[in-house]
């Protein structure tokens, strides 16, 4: 990094780091980032590709199984909220795919004068999409 690169070609960077090189290799790498360099890199961690990569592609068995932003990805996953309320006494759980879903069951609780205990929004992870399409072979385009 000491010359200023343009392009810089990194295989599993994290692979085998303990937490704090973990911590101050994501940092230079952003850091490099930011400063106009692009970054390549391949990884199996998918926690770090989802905190450092604003753009990625996905393979499987040599295919292309997506290619563009990484909320993109995420996006397509989606994601869901668990609203738990009680009835008669009793704790319930729902699970909704949607933000206009969540409303809608919300003003239909509220209505119905049910005890709304809590929402929960689970956002999906790049692992989570990852299973998802790679692995459930679900294509993604």
């Amino acid at each position: 990094m000491v010359h200023h690169p343009e392009f810089v070609v990194l295989d599993e960077p994290m692979a085998g780091l303990d937490p704090d090189g973990r911590y101050y290799l994501s940092e230079l790498i952003a850091e490099t980032a930011q400063q106009g360099t692009s970054i390549f890199f391949s990884s199996h961690l998918l926690h770090d590709t989802q905190r450092l990569c604003q753009n990625l592609v996905i393979l499987q068995n040599g295919l292309v199984k997506f290619e563009g932003p990484t909320q993109d990805m995420l996006k397509q996953v989606g994601h869901t909220s668990v609203i738990k309320y009680t009835e008669n006494g009793e704790l319930r759980t729902i699970e909704l795919k949607d933000g206009e879903a969540v409303q809608k069951k919300i003003d239909e609780l509220r209505g119905a004068k049910k005890n709304i205990v809590s929402i929960t929004p689970h956002v999906t992870s790049l692992e989570e999409a990852f299973v998802s399409f790679a692995l459930k072979k679900r294509d993604v385009l």
